[in-house]
């Protein structure tokens, strides 16, 4: 079948070639060889380079400059499924003269969906676009693709989109303006849409984060950027989309993350005024006394429906309090659930995949982000990701809503690949944190934050490790773990972190999976550095005036992987001696 297809294909070339000499006046029949052509399942067997060369240079020449609309759509779905499926290599004349003819009709057909998936994958395929001035133009604060990624049908969008995005991939391209792009891409973000189908936006976002996925490995540096802070917001609003309880579209999660990044510096806060005092010390307690004055059982009813629902906030406790036990399960409301997107929305396995992707491309540009700032940026910035205490319903998600809820392990190893750069060389800034019990203040002082956030991220990562059955992911939650031991003050906190690290870590360092172990042999090296020495760290270390356990446990463990690797030797041998005559 594959074989008929090539000869079939050789002879609609071949008659294509035949047309285009006689001038290309049987349009009809033409219009019928390229409909049959890009309507091929590629690749197909038999189809070699040459005979696809010898095609399209002929269009290259220049005798396609009188074919019809129709004729020059499908020769762009032709050329783009050769190059992307069927992997044809063409040359670079071919290239220059397929890319002008597509380029010099982007204005005149209608929709130019298809020539502009066909200039992406010949920009993919070659570099051809380095020297083409043409494209420089095209992509100018007033170009033909830059007003084609931001206005137009959502179809034509994405597709421009695609194709700046596969530019931004080529370095060796200058024509690319990185500031420019930026803003384009953050007023696309933030500028309300008139599509109304949910799938067409969050498609037409994931095509937007695409391309601020290459913007940013192209040129990642944002230092002294003014769009730092809009940019942040989008994808904060991004990395939450589609979880139990979030928005299910950007334009409605971004009011929830656009006013918390506000300052790139870390200023403690100060007083309140006399005005604003009564507000934040007294005001919401009588409202809460009322309540409970009016109807104690209607509260009770709410408090026990909000411990059921908050599957976060009442197993924090439950770790807290007893780090001995199990934490809970996979049978957790937010672990389990699989309906994030409700049955009367359109298309909803296509609509919480492209979610899925959303989050993870998310995740991606936070880690890029934050990788090219400098600490104290950096920090500055990742404090508004950090949750200062367990969240209520309706708060803004943090990172740590995405690690403990997010159902794919993906987009949960990306939040914590985000969690690992920020805490990344956070000694310094860490070091003010302190929880320990003070007496009421007008106001929160900043080390009393800082100690909320150390505080909630031990929880939340012990809770993320009890629960977590990826080995990849749990590996991933244990050297985030380690990173933090690392740079707390834990002379500053009050007693029972490390009783609680260790506590975890002894558990899983019996764990099948080899790299899961080794993560927690490097978290129990995070915790025998604590720097002073802590009486629980020298109780863990020699088992409360035993023997040093953790020597004996580093022992065992090389003494079985030394068994192993016997074993796996010697059941090669065996096998190899089985296989001789």
């Amino acid at each position: 079948m594959a074989a008929r297809n090539a000869d079939t294909w050789r002879r609609k070339a071949s008659e294509l070639g035949k047309l285009l000499k006689d001038g290309g006046e049987e349009e009809k029949r033409m219009s019928e060889a390229l409909g049959y052509l890009s309507s091929l399942m590629y690749p197909l067997e038999g189809l070699t380079t040459e005979v696809i060369e010898v095609l399209l240079r002929q269009f290259a020449e220049g005798r396609c400059a009188e074919l019809s609309s129709e004729c020059t759509v499908m020769l762009g779905r032709l050329v783009s499924n050769l190059i992307t499926y069927q992997k044809a290599s063409l040359s670079s004349s071919t290239q220059e003269g397929l890319l002008s003819v597509f380029l010099s009709r982007l204005t005149s057909v209608r929709p130019p969906t298809e020539l502009l998936y066909a200039c992406a994958a010949l920009a993919q395929a070659g570099t051809t676009h380095c020297q083409s001035q043409d494209v420089k133009t095209l992509l100018e604060s007033s170009g033909t693709v830059v007003n084609m990624a931001t206005t137009g049908s959502v179809d034509v969008q994405r597709a421009a989109l695609n194709y700046i995005s596969t530019l931004c991939q080529d370095k060796d391209f200058k024509g690319v303006s990185t500031p420019q792009l930026l803003e384009l891409l953050l007023s696309a973000f933030l500028s309300p849409t008139k599509e109304t189908d949910t799938l067409l936006q969050i498609k037409l976002v994931f095509s937007q984060l695409k391309c601020l996925q290459a913007l940013l490995s192209r040129s990642p540096v944002l230092q002294s950027s003014p769009h730092l802070t809009n940019l942040l917001a989008v994808l904060r609003a991004a990395m939450t989309l589609g979880l139990p309880g979030q928005p299910h579209t950007l334009q409605a999660a971004l009011p929830l993350a656009l006013p918390v990044v506000q300052s790139p510096k870390i200023v403690t806060p100060p007083p309140p005024s006399p005005k604003q005092r009564p507000q934040i010390i007294a005001g919401p307690q009588p409202r809460r006394r009322q309540k409970r004055a009016k109807d104690q059982k209607h509260t009770n009813k709410i408090g026990r429906s909000h411990e059921s629902s908050d599957g976060e906030a009442s197993l924090g406790d439950h770790v807290k309090l007893r780090p001995s036990v199990s934490f809970g399960g996979r049978g957790c409301s937010w672990s389990s659930s699989e309906s994030d997107v409700s049955d009367s929305e359109p298309a909803p396995s296509q609509i919480k995949v492209v979610h899925g992707k959303i989050r993870h491309l998310a995740f991606s540009c936070l880690t890029a982000v934050f990788k090219s700032l400098d600490t104290h940026t950096k920090f500055s910035f990742g404090l508004t990701f950090l949750p200062d205490g367990p969240r209520p319903p309706n708060s803004p998600p943090s990172l740590m809503t995405c690690v403990l809820k997010d159902p794919l392990p993906k987009c949960r190893g990306g939040a914590l690949s985000v969690l690992f750069t920020l805490l990344e060389g956070s000694k310094v800034y860490l070091a003010p944190a302190d929880d320990r019990p003070r007496p009421s203040q007008a106001f929160t002082p900043y080390s009393v934050t800082l100690g909320n956030i150390v505080q909630e991220l031990h929880r939340s990562l012990l809770l993320a490790m009890a629960t977590e059955s990826q080995h990849n992911t749990l590996t991933q939650v244990v050297r985030t773990l380690a990173q933090l031991v690392a740079n707390c003050p834990y002379h500053q906190l009050s007693d029972g972190y490390v009783r609680r690290v260790t506590v975890a870590i002894e558990r899983y360092s019996t764990h099948r999976d080899t790299n899961v172990q080794v993560a927690c042999l490097t978290c129990a090296g995070a915790v025998v550095s604590i720097s002073p020495l802590l009486p629980e760290v020298i109780n863990w270390i020699t088992n409360e005036g035993g023997s040093p356990w953790i020597l004996e446990f580093c022992l065992i463990l090389l003494q079985t992987q030394s068994i192993r690797t016997t074993s796996t030797i010697e059941m090669s041998i065996y096998r190899r001696s089985r296989l001789r005559p």
